[in-house]
């Protein structure tokens, strides 16, 4: 086919030769990410791979993301597509590796303009206060915590402990940078509930709201207590921004205690109602 269009200067590699489907299921059971993460990158290959039919070759997969771009642009769904171009270009990265012709096709591509982005900010103090008073006593303390440390639903069974007098180091295995060192606003126990129970016990709260949304208003809290941009990053465990992120990482720890200190005064009554509930021990069953 290549001899036949005068192409032979860019013959196809082996791994772009490959089937498709078979490829990108495999590269999804090895992809180092969140069950997550790669739940939804199948998901969105499994819409490219519907477009581009059952025995398309890796070699097609931009001509099928173009036909699903204009999919979603019809449809009035940029981030549908933007999330399976992202999705190509690990794909493509992990098995034909970014010098492959393939990659660059995908890369070519344009992403959709989402608009101005609805960034869906966290509770106020008052508000997760009582949100926790509509929850059993475990249930509770776990979101509070997520509140005051930004864990994740995920990192609540993992390591964490107190470092330093005002430090809680946190482990979190998602990717390096989300192991980080945060200031400790409480002595933080350990509770033996599932994310999902709480997850269950905030669904019946009906305030609208889910364990992961712990971390964000713990984003929030720290934005409002008028922590700087750079630590906020590391606090929440993001990859450094910019040179002038790389720049102040190492300095973190040195800070640690003046944000704390900035974090309890707008805090303050969020750290007494988990001390309250810590104290009382009722337990979910």
């Amino acid at each position: 086919e290549r001899y036949r269009v005068g192409k032979l200067e860019r013959l196809p590699s082996t791994a772009a030769m490959r089937r498709l489907a078979p490829a990108w299921t495999k590269w999804v059971k090895e992809f180092k990410a969140s069950e997550g993460h790669r739940r939804d990158a199948m998901m969105y290959g499994r819409r490219v791979q519907g477009i581009a039919g059952k025995q398309a070759t890796v070699q097609q997969l931009p001509g099928a993301l173009r036909k699903y771009r204009a999919i979603c642009e019809a449809d009035g769904h940029p981030v549908s597509f933007n999330r399976a171009r992202a999705a190509a270009q690990a794909f493509l990265r992990d098995t034909t590796t970014r010098n492959d012709d393939v990659y660059r096709e995908v890369q070519a591509i344009e992403t959709l303009e989402m608009g101005p982005r609805k960034v869906k900010g966290g509770q106020s103090p008052a508000a997760a206060v009582a949100i926790a008073g509509k929850l059993p006593n475990d249930a509770a303390i776990l979101w509070l915590t997520m509140c005051l440390t930004g864990m994740g639903p995920g990192e609540l069974d993992g390591k964490w402990r107190a470092e330093g007098e005002y430090g809680l180091r946190i482990h979190g295995t998602k990717r390096e940078s989300r192991d980080r060192l945060i200031p400790r606003l409480a002595d933080f126990p350990r509770i033996g509930v599932t994310a999902q129970t709480v997850r269950t016990w905030l669904r019946k709260t009906k305030a609208g709201v889910a364990p992961y949304d712990g971390r964000r208003t713990f984003a929030h809290w720290m934005e409002q207590a008028g922590i700087v941009r750079t630590r906020r990053r590391l606090y929440m465990g993001h990859k450094a921004g910019d040179v002038t992120d790389l720049y102040e990482a190492h300095d973190v720890a040195d800070f640690v205690p003046e944000d704390r200190n900035r974090l309890l005064a707008v805090l303050r009554p969020v750290v007494d109602k988990l001390t309250e509930l810590v104290t009382d021990g009722d337990s979910v069953e």
